[in-house]
């Protein structure tokens, strides 16, 4: 099983497309997962029968490729094999909980651990990933958009009622020589407003949300896609606050990806699948 590879700027790549990306030059008698994961600073994560084996190099991973590499998983292992190379040898270590994992992780990584001072963090994931079933509603989302070009259909929210994702969709626009997000459509589904409240909010800037330093780290990510004019898939894990003043902790999977109406108007929309969510009074 080749599993997936998580770099220091928590990217997670699958081992044939990091091949075809970076064409790396690596010894005969050594594989690429090897290879990245002694030379490079990756953190190669492969799944087992009776758990989950994790190979890194001590001082070179980071923190945030650590962080990626947990939230990336559809369902956390009770079991962790830590293959440790300290850049003469391997060792190995069994842990019984991603817990115990983490906190031996963190004491060997390259940096020092991101702590709770990051309420918000974002992994990108290959797109590839939206083959796994618990992400395979998304792609007729990215096939609408690859089909049309990236041109906003005039059914647009018909197709998104059908995929049923209705509740958890967000339309954003942007005008000419403007950097404001302005909302074309909420997700009334999100436990952070009421869904008269988000109604409330179409037309309103994006950072009018409850927290609106949350509202302005979405904002740069999703500029940063309008920018590249390509979708992009997140593993999200963030710490913000509802409208009636609750904690919220998410964990959620974000397809991201640009529109285009016309010349001059332009769109960027989110579809967003749950996969933890606490509220704290």
């Amino acid at each position: 099983m080749q599993g997936m590879l998580v770099d220091r700027g928590g990217r997670i790549w699958s081992p044939p497309v990091l091949a075809r990306h970076y064409r790396y030059r690596y010894p005969a008698d050594s594989s690429l997962a090897s290879f990245a994961v002694r030379e490079r600073g990756f953190i190669h994560v492969r799944r087992r029968a009776s758990g989950m084996q994790i190979a890194l190099r001590a001082g070179k991973f980071t923190q945030r490729g650590l962080l990626a590499a947990i939230l990336a998983q559809e369902e956390l292992p009770t079991r962790i094999l830590l293959s440790v190379f300290d850049g003469a040898r391997w060792t190995h270590e069994l842990f019984a909980s991603m817990v115990a994992f983490t906190q031996r992780a963190e004491t060997i990584a390259a940096d020092k651990p991101l702590g709770p001072r990051e309420p918000w963090i974002a992994t990108r994931l290959s797109l590839d990933t939206l083959l796994q079933p618990r992400l395979a509603s998304l792609q007729p989302i990215l096939s609408l958009w690859e089909s049309s070009r990236g041109r906003l259909p005039e059914d647009f929210d018909q197709r998104i009622a059908a995929a049923g994702h209705q509740p958890r969709t967000i339309l954003l626009r942007r005008k000419p020589r403007s950097k404001r997000l302005l909302h074309e459509r909420v997700p009334i589904g999100s436990q952070m407003m009421k869904p008269a409240q988000w109604l409330d909010l179409l037309g309103r800037d994006l950072e009018e949300l409850p927290d609106p330093a949350y509202g302005a780290w979405a904002h740069r990510a999703y500029t940063e896609v309008m920018a590249t004019g390509r979708p992009q898939l997140d593993s999200v894990r963030a710490t913000t606050r509802s409208s009636d003043g609750a904690t919220l902790h998410m964990r959620y999977d974000r397809l991201i990806m640009p529109w285009r109406a016309s010349r001059s108007d332009l769109f960027v929309g989110t579809v967003s699948v749950r996969r933890e969510l606490t509220i704290m009074p």
